[in-house]
């Protein structure tokens, strides 16, 4: 069993004792995977971050149709989907930066 575990050891051979289900496929993914790397990612921020906000966006909407009259709980309810308003807001500023470094 020892001599299939990886020593750390540093010499040529350590690769070798790798189990191949443990081996990088492409070790340039994790780089590439980055905001400030190619545009997968960048995608797939963008669509997370607008899908956030649209969420809480019918959230808001919602509370009217939930709750019949203006209370403590439907502005608890609104304030929820403000909140979450705000958080996907405050997510685009860093959007924005990594396609101007990227």
């Amino acid at each position: 069993m020892s001599g299939s575990r990886w020593t750390g050891s540093g010499e040529k051979d350590d690769a070798a004792k790798i189990p191949e289900e443990m081996r990088l496929r492409n070790p340039k993914v994790s780089r590439r995977n980055s905001l400030n790397g190619e545009g997968d990612m960048k995608t797939v921020y963008l669509t997370v971050v607008l899908l956030f906000i649209l969420l809480f966006a019918v959230h808001i909407v919602l509370t009217p149709r939930i709750y019949a009259s203006l209370s403590v709980p439907a502005m608890w309810f609104a304030g929820t989907g403000l909140m979450g308003v705000f958080l996907g807001l405050l997510n685009t500023p860093t959007f924005a930066t990594a396609l101007q470094t990227g």
